[in-house]
């Protein structure tokens, strides 16, 4: 039986259109996404991902301009307003250098000159990092202001309403003790002197007796003297060549005494006229210092003077009358040298570090009455409390100590100074941080909490610098006195000391594979020392042009570089130490490194940047950095930011492949020894002669 159509109905005929239209939609949009994944860049599935620009360009690249090319922001989610989100630091990388801060800081600096408070209640103290009021009794920290400064000399008001510090500047600021506030700033004239130096010893600032003048020594050999009120330069005395290193006023502000860096000479001046009414010579004298007794009769000088033979210092102490400027006492000294002489208020006794020992003498007889024998360290700063019953010394080791005159004890100390840092370094699994001091301590720190974990027992000589081998089980240091020892890292416990140099070690690297560790000298050699056999001495690289300053393996172990005070570049492979290559450079003072991927390295002079291929050492990118003597590089985990560190505690930061500059931290108040990026990639660490650790992220 045919089926028979339905007359007078259309909708069969609709629904087809309908439906036609519907799969036309469908197809529609297929195509259209499919030719999206061949027109959209990234999507297309034929078409590889492109690739980012090689690191190391064809040709040499001069740059001139230090302004970064415009980096495109990367976008970020959007975060509802209702959710608080916990800060997290980023991957330091080329588009957020500039959001690097610093987070932690070890230490408080080096300590500089100490002074009562004319009521005894505060010591003020000056460091590297600035200045602090501690209470004379408990040693707390009450105020502390001028931190962006090295303070290297201050001096309290006569009625302790304000503190005087000497900036490296050459300008005085004054500061109210009370609120912390700075009060003003005395600019001295430009300074044109041949030496400029700012060391812990220097007392050069001072108040008038009254209180109404401002005197202070300067790099340039002079001496100013402002009027406070109207901050008037009143007098300017040029009273040297080199850098003031001692200043001294009598107790009726009569007579002014200066001494100068490396002149051995004492000079005494009219202070009204600035007329010079005294020279007292001192020969072979590089370094003294001053002190009017508290009625102004006596003139101490103190200081060093090299001995007959010259290869050592004796300590001086020389009393002078300043009616008629004869020498009425000398104090037979030790060897070491004598720090500044102070008076007790009595005027009876004098108290100083002579030699190694902290004492008091009776003026008189000549008679050590009292000796501290309980420091801890080098006192190269001292004060007497107004009431003449203790003593405040600051010593090398960051040690700040009151001792108790009659009792000759210790009273309280702090050690929350420090010395000057010569290296630093962290080991391989990033939870132990070891800092090198000047004075001879090594002291290993957890990285996280900055805890201190041990001092290591080290030679009566300063460490210069460290090195950990890959599996941080070896830690080693170079000395001043030429050696290298090798301590077990877990236990501190010395394992070995090498002791084949005939200078100084000047750098120390371990190779990536743990086979070699390489030690550069003063010298002009290189040692390798094989760490599978005892530390064995297996190679000598001679023919230097200069002292060796850094050594420098490549990541797979193959190839060590090493750079010389001559500016001397050259490249050896370690399987027979055969010299690949030698670059000279005009210039002096290179330091080298090579980049994490072993394909290129970084060279320094005082103002210069390079970056060179490894394997044929020619410039792939140069950079003019306007520094002031760089003393460190640091490459990123990744190699693409390469810091440099300098005298004056500032870091650059580098794009190591195009030579761009991504601006600048200014980290320290001194020379910036060490960087380390840590393994993360998030954070920074860096150790400066100021004494000081500082920890930096992007948080």
């Amino acid at each position: 039986m045919n089926e028979q159509p339905i007359v007078g109905k259309k909708t069969s005929v609709r629904l087809e259109f309908i439906v036609g239209c519907i799969w036309f939609l469908v197809l529609g949009v297929i195509a259209a996404l499919v030719a999206s994944l061949f027109l959209v860049p990234g999507l297309n599935p034929f078409t590889p991902p492109p690739q980012p620009s090689p690191i190391i360009p064809t040709n040499t690249v001069t740059v001139t301009s230090t302004r970064p090319p415009t980096l495109t922001p990367k976008p970020s989610a959007t975060i509802p307003p209702s959710q608080t989100p916990t800060p997290t630091p980023a991957a330091l990388d080329l588009n957020n250098t500039s959001q690097i801060k610093e987070i932690h800081k070890l230490g408080k600096g080096v300590i500089g000159q100490i002074v009562y408070s004319p009521d005894g209640s505060l010591i003020a103290v000056a460091s590297s990092t600035g200045i602090r009021l501690h209470n004379a009794e408990t040693l707390e920290i009450i105020a502390e202001f001028a931190t962006d400064q090295w303070i290297a000399s201050l001096a309290y008001s006569p009625d302790g309403k304000s503190v005087a510090a000497w900036l490296p500047d050459g300008s005085v600021s004054l500061w109210d003790t009370s609120t912390s506030e700075l009060i003003k700033t005395f600019a001295a004239p430009s300074e044109n002197g041949s030496i400029r130096v700012t060391a812990d010893e220097m007392h050069n600032v001072t108040f008038s007796p009254e209180g109404q003048l401002l005197i202070a020594g300067h790099g340039d050999g002079s001496i100013h003297i402002w009027d406070i009120a109207s901050g008037e330069l009143r007098t300017t005395i040029k009273a040297s060549e080199t850098s003031i290193q001692g200043l001294a006023i009598s107790a009726d502000g009569k007579l002014l005494a200066s001494t100068a860096i490396l002149e051995g000479a004492v000079r005494i001046w009219d202070a009204e006229s600035g007329i010079l009414i005294k020279e007292l010579l001192f020969e072979g004298a590089p370094a003294l210092n001053l002190n009017f007794s508290p009625d102004g009769s006596i003139l101490v000088v103190s200081g060093a003077v090299f001995s007959k033979k010259k290869d050592s210092v004796e300590s001086l102490v020389s009393l002078w009358s300043t009616q008629d400027w004869q020498e009425t006492k000398t104090i037979q000294g030790e060897e070491g040298g004598a720090s500044r002489i102070i008076f007790t208020p009595d005027g009876k006794n004098i108290v100083a570090r002579i030699g190694s020992s902290l004492s008091v003498i009776e003026i008189e007889t000549s008679i050590v009455t009292h000796t501290f024998i309980e420091q801890t360290g080098y006192v190269h700063t001292l004060a007497v409390t107004p009431a003449g019953n203790s003593i405040v010394s600051g010593a090398d080791d960051g040690t700040l100590t009151i001792w108790d005159i009659a009792s000759q004890t210790r009273f309280v100390s702090t050690h929350e100074y420090s010395d000057r840092i010569n290296d630093m370094i962290l080991s391989p699994d990033g939870n132990v941080l070891v800092t090198a001091y000047e004075n001879g301590n090594i002291s290993m720190w957890n990285a996280a909490s900055q805890e201190l974990i041990r001092t290591l027992n080290t030679v009566d000589s300063s460490p210069t610098c460290l090195a950990y081998s890959p599996d941080g089980v070896w830690l080693a240091a170079g000395f001043e006195d030429n050696s290298i020892h090798i301590w077990n890292s877990g236990d501190g416990v010395e394992a070995f000391k090498l002791e084949d140099h005939s200078g100084d070690i000047n750098d120390l690297e371990f190779s990536s594979n743990g086979m070699f560790l390489a030690s550069g000298s003063e010298d002009k050699t290189i040692r390798i020392w094989d760490m599978t056999d005892e530390a064995k001495m297996i190679q000598i690289i001679k023919d230097n042009s200069g002292q060796v300053l850094t050594v420098s393996f490549s990541a797979d172990s193959a190839y060590l570089l090493g750079s010389t005070q001559e500016g001397e570049i050259k490249l050896w492979e370690t399987t027979k130490w055969k010299q690949l290559y030698g670059l000279k450079e005009n210039t002096f003072t290179i330091l080298s490194l090579i980049s994490p991927d072993g394909q290129t390295f970084a060279t320094a002079d005082f103002s210069k940047l390079n970056v060179r291929r490894l394997i044929l050492g020619d410039v792939l990118v140069e950079m003019e950095t306007e520094q002031l003597g760089i003393e460190s590089l640091a490459y990123s985990i990744n190699g693409a930011i390469l810091l440099t560190g300098d005298a004056e505690g500032l870091i650059k930061v580098w794009g190591s492949g195009n030579g761009f500059s991504y601006g600048e931290l200014k980290a320290h108040n001194g020379g910036v020894e060490r960087i380390i990026f840590v393994s993360d990639g998030k954070t920074l660490i860096t150790g400066s002669r100021d004494g000081t650790v500082r920890f930096w992220n992007t948080r």
